[in-house]
């Protein structure tokens, strides 16, 4: 029978893996507490990605694990990998997860292997706070049914309102303003207003 660590399991992973079906096959130690679950997750404001392999590793050396896995897709894939790299155990590489998890390094990978389908990218300026630094990256409402009713608008957020070609007229005027980018959010998001924006972007091309 194979021994498998599970990392941060949640409700379904405990439900799931009492099936019969394991039975005989796998069994199965947990470790960690449910990211989504109050006041477990109160954890977090405490919790030491680094602390917490060292204690796991050293608990489980030794101790005949068959693998480690998490369905925790924010980190707990990447500290499972760590753990598993560490025990000697079959893994994917962590820094191969840390790239398919982070957007700007994963568009890095792509653009080094098909530039040609890769779209423009960037950093956006999370850390930046002076307005003429801000003022290059643009946030845009766009509205397109006034039926969803007034929603609030934050400061630095463009709102724009009317038919594919008038957002793109709008959007057009930002960049000659002096905007790098744009952030494109569809108020409401619907399927129909997904598409609507895709009519947006597609337009800004021809």
């Amino acid at each position: 029978m194979k021994k498998i660590l599970v990392l941060f399991p949640n409700e379904w992973d405990r439900a799931e893996l009492a099936r019969p079906r394991y039975r005989g096959r796998y069994g199965f130690v947990f470790e960690g507490f449910d990211l989504f679950r109050f006041p477990e997750n109160a954890r977090l404001i405490w919790f030491d990605a680094r602390r917490f392999v060292d204690r796991i590793v050293a608990k489980y050396r030794g101790a005949g694990l068959d693998g480690v896995v998490s369905n925790e897709e924010q980190f707990g894939a990447m500290i499972a990998a760590v753990v598993a790299e560490r025990l000697g155990l079959p893994t994917a590489d962590p820094r191969a997860i840390m790239v398919a998890q982070h957007k700007y390094y994963s568009r890095l990978a792509q653009a080094r292997v098909a530039p040609e389908a890769t779209p423009r990218f960037g950093v956006f300026p999370y850390t930046v706070r002076r307005p003429e630094e801000i003022a290059r990256s643009a946030c845009v409402l766009v509205v397109l049914d006034r039926a969803a009713g007034d929603r609030p608008v934050e400061d630095g957020v463009t709102p724009l309102e009317g038919s594919p070609e008038r957002i793109g007229a709008g959007l057009r005027e930002l960049a000659e303003a002096g905007a790098d980018e744009a952030i494109l959010v569809a108020s409401p998001i619907t399927e129909g207003s997904i598409r609507a924006l895709g009519e947006v972007v597609a337009g800004l091309d021809s």
